[in-house]
């Protein structure tokens, strides 16, 4: 207890006091222990405060240290985090910078190339123009030779069918003179600006002579042709060659691409100091992907079939701008086409001679006219013979139909259809045994019409010939895919068109055979695997129908037409085209082909046969019956027993 109360510790005075409080409970002095265990107690308490004290001053100075080293952790994580940011942004500067460098090094080389290609595109388009041009020149010469020889021709001819001919060679060499001086206006144009003859005069009067030497072409096209100015005399200065053949040019193109019963309205007014004139028409349009490109010579558009050289409006725009005026094309497909010029009343401060329709204007008019007339060479009264096949020939180029026609008359009846629509009516009404067609049509095209052929159960017999210009693999293909037979491309040889006709007709009469072999042994033409799928269908439905009403005696062509929705003369034709006989000869040739089923069973008597398979009596059956199988009903059945 001594050294405990001179080092003053707390810890050992309780123990003292324990030993104490023990030693007197032992010695029987309770009060002494009692007060002993409660200074023990005391002593307990104040060491147990003062280690509380103790850890809560060192949890102090824990939390006060954690606390400085969070915040110094703290500072280091943001100035990592602020350096790393910096090197960041330095990277993406550099980069940025590299490729900046590298984008400025491509866009300069591509530059380079650039400019480079569009001189070498300046030397080939010049190299083509001037190839083009000597080329064109080339054939005037021997066009000259052809005209001229085709009008000798013509003055000495007595006979009809060769004056025919001779119009026929000189319209097409006219047309080709036309495009060849459409090639050289365009090199004239590009290079001869200044060469230009300006006149003044009345620009109304100009475009009502053009739309007047139209208007024939128009009338027989059954077409609309409209001219509406605002005003009946506006004097302007103009190159009257270059408004003839802008105007020409987009009339031309609109009579070619609308339809029959269609309209054209060419109007004309005056804003500012400029004329603005407008041709409309209800056409088949262009396709908005082609519009930027209408302009550009050599394009053309597949809006429309019968597409021509792409020549005719490279050459009007270049011409509406050598007169200081724009052309414009706004159009939408299947509605039409609009072009609008807008041409300046004056060409500079000098006059110009006066304008006056001179003799070599009124020429090229009446030239134009009879080009574009084409002198309607194909009758449009289709003559059918009864003894000869029939022949479709669908062809927009009445001379070139005419050309066909001429090769095949000998041996088929010839009819003439100018698009693949009136090719389809033309197909319903007569149900050719070939249709000879081009691809290239206006309104519908050739392959839009084998395809209706083909999925049509009149007409998808037909063997289909293709005569087209285009010769490439592509065409050849499409042409195959869409359901022709064959496919020849122009200038072709009379002698393989007959020889491919002879062909196809000599397959389709081994199929009659094959199909009237089949009619009389009694087989099901469904199990004939050598059968078009087609065919087959077809008939199979035709000996269905006679079948379930063969009893009836009043089964004839027309309740057979009209169940097939047929009219009487396409069953005719299909039956026949298919059979080599008519409706009424095959409905008896089944009604045979069951009385021979009939027949072979002993307990059906031959009245009963006669009144099953409808003929209207017994005498009647038994002459068609021994006429086709060379004996008697009952002949049969004996040797069939």
């Amino acid at each position: 207890m001594q050294t405990a109360t001179e080092i003053n510790s707390w810890e050992h005075l309780a123990e003292v006091y324990h030993l104490k409080a023990v030693y007197e409970e032992k010695t029987g002095n309770y009060r002494a222990s009692l007060e002993n265990f409660k200074k023990y107690l005391a002593y307990t308490d104040s060491v147990g405060n003062e280690k509380n004290i103790n850890l809560m001053n060192n949890l102090r100075v824990s939390y006060i240290t954690e606390k400085g080293n969070r915040e110094k952790e703290l500072v280091s994580q943001a100035y990592s985090i602020e350096q790393q940011k910096k090197k960041i942004i330095l990277y993406f500067l550099i980069t940025v910078i590299l490729v900046s460098a590298a984008a400025i090094s491509a866009l300069i080389y591509a530059l380079r190339v650039k400019a480079k290609m569009q001189n070498v595109i300046r030397k080939a388009s010049l190299a083509r123009q001037e190839f083009f041009t000597n080329v064109t020149h080339e054939f005037r010469t021997p066009l000259t030779v052809i005209l001229g020889s085709a009008e000798e021709l013509k003055s000495k001819s007595c006979s009809k069918e060769a004056a025919v001919e001779i119009d026929a060679i000189s319209r097409q060499g006219q047309r080709l003179l036309i495009l060849v001086n459409q090639l050289l206006d365009i090199a004239k144009v590009r290079s001869s600006i200044g060469k230009a003859d300006w006149k003044t005069g009345n620009i109304t009067v100009f475009i009502q002579m053009i739309v007047e030497s139209i208007r024939p072409q128009a009338v027989k096209n059954i077409i609309e042709l409209d001219y509406r100015a605002d005003k009946k005399e506006v004097n302007m200065d103009f190159v009257p060659d270059f408004m003839y053949k802008i105007i020409t040019n987009i009339l031309s193109n609109a009579l070619k691409f609308t339809p029959k019963g269609g309209r054209i309205t060419i109007s004309s007014s005056v804003l500012d100091d400029n004329i603005r004139i407008s041709i409309d028409d209800t056409g088949c349009g262009i396709r908005a992907e082609d519009l930027p490109h209408v302009f550009e010579p050599f394009f053309q558009s597949g809006s429309c079939s019968g597409a021509g050289t792409g020549i005719g409006l490279a050459l009007t725009k270049q011409m509406v701008e050598a007169m200081g005026g724009s052309i414009e094309v706004s159009s939408r497909e299947g509605e039409g086409t609009s072009f609008v010029l807008t041409v300046p009343l004056k060409h500079g401060e000098k006059g110009f001679e006066k304008w006056i329709p001179d003799t070599v204007l009124n020429s090229t008019f009446n030239e134009a006219s009879v080009v574009a007339e084409g002198a309607g060479v194909v009758n449009n009264d289709d003559v059918i013979s009864k003894d000869m096949d029939i022949a479709l020939v669908v062809e927009d180029n009445e001379d070139i139909a005419r050309y066909i026609g001429n090769i095949i008359k000998d041996s088929y009846s010839v009819v003439y259809a100018r698009n693949g629509h009136e090719g389809i009516l033309k197909a319903e009404e007569y149900v050719p045994d070939v249709i000879i067609t081009d691809i290239m049509m206006p309104e519908y095209d050739g392959l839009e019409m084998i395809r209706d052929i083909r999925n049509s159960e009149l007409l998808n017999h037909i063997p289909v010939i293709i005569v087209t210009a285009k010769s490439d693999d592509a065409h050849k293909l499409q042409g195959l895919d869409s359901g022709a037979d064959a496919y020849l491309i122009k200038p072709f040889s009379p002698d393989e068109l007959k020889l491919r006709i002879c062909k196809l007709v000599g397959y389709r009469n081994m199929l009659r055979q094959k199909y009237s072999q089949i009619l009389i042994g009694g087989k099901e033409i469904s199990k004939e695997p050598d059968a078009p799928e087609l065919e087959k269908n077809f008939l199979v439905k035709l000996n269905g129908i006679i079948s379930s009403n063969i009893s009836l005696s009043n089964l004839n062509s027309e309740m057979l037409a009209e169940k097939m929705f047929l009219s009487k003369s396409q069953l005719n034709r299909k039956v026949k085209s298919m059979t080599g006989m008519n409706t009424a000869t095959y409905i008896n040739q089944s009604r045979l082909a069951q009385s021979q089923i009939f027949l072979r069973d002993p307990e059906k008597s031959i009245g009963d046969i006669v009144l099953m398979c409808g003929f209207e009596s017994s005498s009647y059956f038994t002459k068609l019956f021994k006429e086709k199988f060379g004996m008697t009903p009952s002949q049969y059945r004996k040797e069939n027993s």
